[in-house]
C-alpha cells in the first residue's frame, strides 16, 4: 500500500442535522475524513426515504473531500448518472437490487465514477449471486465489495 492509510474514515451523513447539511459536511471535511458516504434510500429497497442528487449536489459546494452514493434503492441503473453528475467519485449498488450487476458495475466505472458492490448478509450464505459469491465472480469489475450487517433490506 504505497502512500495510503489501510484504513479509511468514511462517515455517513445520515446522523447528521438534515437542517445544517452543508455546515455539516464542512465539519466532517476539517474533521480530517477520508469520504463521505451518502446512504441513499428510496422508500422501496429499504422503508426510509433519504437523499437525492440535488441534496448531494448543493452540499458538494462545501468540500472537496469524495462522495460516496451507497445506493440501496430499487432499480438503481436509473439513477447512475444523477449521482455521479452530483457529485459522487464512488457509487456503490446492492446486487440484490441489479437485474445485470456486470452490466451496472460498468455503466458506473464508463461513467468515470468507481464502482461498488454491497451485499446483505441474510442472501449472502444462500446464493451463488450473493455478495460472497459476487466479491470473486465480479473483483475485476468493483473498487469495493461490502457486506451489510444488517439481515435483509427492510431491517437497515
Amino acid at each position: 500500500m504505497s502512500g495510503e492509510s489501510p484504513v479509511s474514515i468514511v462517515p455517513s451523513v445520515l446522523p447528521a442535522d438534515f437542517s445544517r447539511l452543508g455546515e455539516e459536511v464542512a465539519d466532517l471535511d476539517s474533521a480530517g475524513v477520508d469520504r463521505i458516504q451518502w446512504d441513499v434510500m428510496d422508500g422501496r429497497f429499504v422503508p426510509n426515504l433519504t437523499f437525492g442528487p440535488d441534496v448531494i449536489a448543493a452540499c458538494r459546494k462545501y468540500t472537496q473531500v469524495p462522495f460516496e452514493a451507497h445506493l440501496m434503492v430499487v432499480e438503481p441503473d436509473l439513477m447512475l448518472k444523477n449521482y455521479v453528475d452530483a457529485g459522487c467519485e464512488i457509487v456503490i449498488v446492492h446486487e440484490e437490487a441489479c437485474t445485470h450487476l456486470h452490466r451496472t458495475l460498468a455503466s458506473i466505472r464508463d461513467m468515470g465514477a468507481k464502482a461498488g458492490v454491497a451485499g446483505f448478509r441474510a442472501t449472502a450464505a444462500l446464493a451463488p449471486s450473493s455478495a460472497t459469491w459476487t466479491r470473486v465472480r465480479w473483483r475485476w469489475r468493483v473498487d469495493s465489495a461490502w457486506m451489510m450487517s444488517s439481515p435483509q433490506p427492510a431491517s437497515t
